[in-house]
């Protein structure tokens, strides 16, 4: 999925009106410079490929994500251990997975994390556009301000010219003013919408990196081998890692958010309830019996299962830190 730039040479004259909207970068155009003034020797705007990270075609890089989240549900303990740990991205996607919120930031993210992972990815984003910019644009020139050359400059003070003329004189200088920028404007809307477009044609190659947002076709991709892997049961049920309680995260506010995916999962596998820390447990059997009506059915018919792990945890089956945690826990509520 590495994307491989390669310097070509182009000419000195290629204009951004030559490029439709629709225009798609190919190898033969990527890392274009100005061609050699002076023999061998490179003029200022060559492209100096040593500064550019390493880049990766998206179609192919979300692909082979995607084949790499496969891989983490067949071995959860040598490979899914290991993306969990060092992969931002699939830790997200098998986030997502398991939860099946497929939302970007993952839904156990608090606000904050969520501001940080937005902010991560913009920036992200603008780095691309800015490497697009270098090896997909032709060589543009600086753009200048409107600037309006009188054919007919103003007479010398105490000749006669009429306030009439001078003002039709000025209305015309309006005009083509006003023309020129507009001419100025349309080029920059169309640079940037060609930017726009070739910026989708490159990604930053770095799994290590800040997790990324995966693009609309991508997720139909992951619908797809979720429904045909059946990814999302298998990292439901694996214990170790057990994939559930991270994506769950850790504390009160943590269980809060996942409360909404969380019910379905524990109401289709009731065992999984021994698997909840204090605080999940805790939570669940309260608002079972705090809610009114058949507002929570779901959590009622769990009510056994939930109270005797609470028990467990109050009498310390499941070690002193949890029968403390857990006492706190029903204290405060």
């Amino acid at each position: 999925c590495e994307f491989v730039p390669e310097l070509k040479q182009i000419n000195e004259t290629e204009n951004i009106a030559e490029y439709s909207s629709d225009y798609e970068p190919t190898v033969e155009r990527v890392g274009m410079k100005r061609k050699f003034e002076n023999g061998d020797q490179p003029s200022r705007n060559v492209i100096d490929l040593k500064n550019i990270p390493r880049l990766a075609h998206p179609h192919l890089w979300w692909r082979v994500t995607s084949i790499a989240l496969v891989m983490c549900s067949i071995a959860p303990d040598e490979v899914g251990r290991s993306m969990w740990e060092n992969h931002p991205t699939l830790q997200a996607l098998m986030k997502m997975t398991t939860s099946q919120k497929y939302r970007f930031p993952t839904a156990d993210c608090d606000e904050r994390e969520k501001t940080l992972i937005k902010r991560r990815e913009e920036e992200l984003r603008e780095e691309e556009g800015n490497i697009a910019e270098l090896l997909f644009m032709p060589p543009l020139k600086k753009t200048k301000k409107p600037r309006v050359e009188l054919s007919q400059p103003f007479p010398n003070r105490g000749s006669r010219f009429s306030a009439r003329q001078r003002a039709k004189q000025e209305r015309m200088i309006a005009m083509e003013y006003e023309k020129q920028a507009a001419e100025i404007r349309a080029e920059n809307m169309k640079l940037k919408k060609l930017l726009r477009s070739v910026q989708k044609s490159i990604m930053i190659w770095d799994p290590r990196q800040d997790q990324r947002k995966p693009p609309k076709g991508s997720i139909d991709l992951l619908l797809s081998i979720n429904e045909h892997f059946d990814l999302a049961e298998k990292f439901r049920l694996c214990v170790d890692p057990d994939f559930l309680l991270k994506s769950i995260g850790e504390g009160r506010s943590a269980i809060e958010r996942a409360y909404d995916w969380l019910i379905p999962i524990i109401s289709s596998h009731p065992e999984i309830i021994h698997r909840l820390q204090p605080s999940a447990s805790c939570f669940l059997l309260l608002r079972a019996y705090g809610a009114e009506g058949d507002k929570n059915r779901d959590l009622l018919d769990l009510t056994t299962p939930l109270l005797l792990h609470v028990s467990n945890c109050l009498t310390g089956t499941h070690g002193t830190t949890h029968a403390e945690l857990a006492f706190d826990l029903l204290l405060q509520d």
